[in-house]
Formats: C-alpha cells, structure tokens, sequence
C-alpha cells in the first residue's frame, strides 16, 4: 500500500499526552497515529479484531511495567 506524509500540528498538552502513551506501549508516532485514526475512523487493521489490539496493547503496557515472565523462567516451571 503506498503511503503519503501528513504533518499535524496539536497543542503541546495533547502532543504530551501522546508522548506518554506511545512510550508506554512502545509505538512510534506513525504507528500511534494510523493506530488512533483507524480506531476513530472504525478500521481495523488488516485480521486483527478490536479485542486483539487491545490485548496487544495491554501486554505492551505490562511489559513497560516489568510485568511479565520471561520465556526461560516460563520453560523451567
């Protein structure tokens, strides 16, 4: 799919709230972005449903936590 640049300008308390959860779920802004207008157009990305993104994005933010187990401490228990 080709793609084409759009530049936005928001004010600075929305462009740090933006920061904040990006960083949280590890998303770049292009990612965050096309991810909040699809969400706002009522696109779902191509053969994930709602409840998968979701569940992404919570495992992301687990994660960010240090909420998780690790592959290797999963296979020794």
């Amino acid at each position: 799919m080709a793609s084409k640049v759009l530049t936005v300008t928001v004010p600075e308390e929305l462009y740090a709230q933006i920061e904040e959860v990006r960083q949280v779920g590890h998303y770049s802004r292009s990612e965050f972005v096309r991810e909040a207008l699809r969400r706002h157009l009522g696109i779902r990305a191509v053969g994930a449903t709602e409840g998968e993104i979701n569940a992404i994005t919570d495992g992301r933010k687990a994660m960010a936590k240090g909420d998780f187990v690790s592959l290797d401490a999963l296979s020794k228990a």
